[in-house]
Parts: C-alpha cells; structure tokens; sequence
C-alpha cells in the first residue's frame, strides 16, 4: 500500500518526498465530494483484503490490507473512497 499511497499523492499534485512532516488521508466506505480515488475491493488473501485502484493516468495498481481494516470497518467494504492533504 505504500506504493499506492505515493501514486495518490502524486495524482493529487503532492510530491511523496515533499510529506515528511506528514499529511493526512481520509477514507470511508462513502463517497463526498473531496474524495479523488476509490479502493475497489478484489478479494480475501491471508487474512486481509486485496483492492485495486485506478489514478488519473488510467494506470492502475493493486494492494493488500491487513486485517486491522475491521478496526475501522464492520466487513471490508467493496469500495474504500479517499482523499489526502498537505498538513
């Protein structure tokens, strides 16, 4: 995943390199209106969940999450929608 928390970075214009001070990345089973890219769900692997993502170049990349997913979610949901900011 953090090959495609840099990609969603970079789509939005933040160079990864340039967050060393941090930044912050929403998600939500929701869509709203800031969110930019969406987490479509793939299927269970070794606990965890694979999702695919498609940036804006058409280009898209696939990741696993861990099983802490659940802490946030009550089931993985098919969609994660998210968003990230320069703090």
């Amino acid at each position: 995943m953090t090959q495609i928390i840099d990609a969603v970075l970079d789509d939005n214009g933040i160079e990864p390199m340039s967050v060393a001070s941090g930044f912050r990345l929403t998600f939500s089973a929701n869509r709203w209106p800031e969110s930019t890219h969406v987490l479509q769900w793939l299927h269970e692997e070794d606990g965890g969940n694979v999702y695919e993502i498609r940036l804006k170049d058409g280009s898209t990349m696939q990741g696993w999450l861990c099983p802490a997913l659940l802490c946030f979610f009550d089931k993985a949901p098919k969609q994660i929608h998210v968003s990230v900011a320069e703090i």
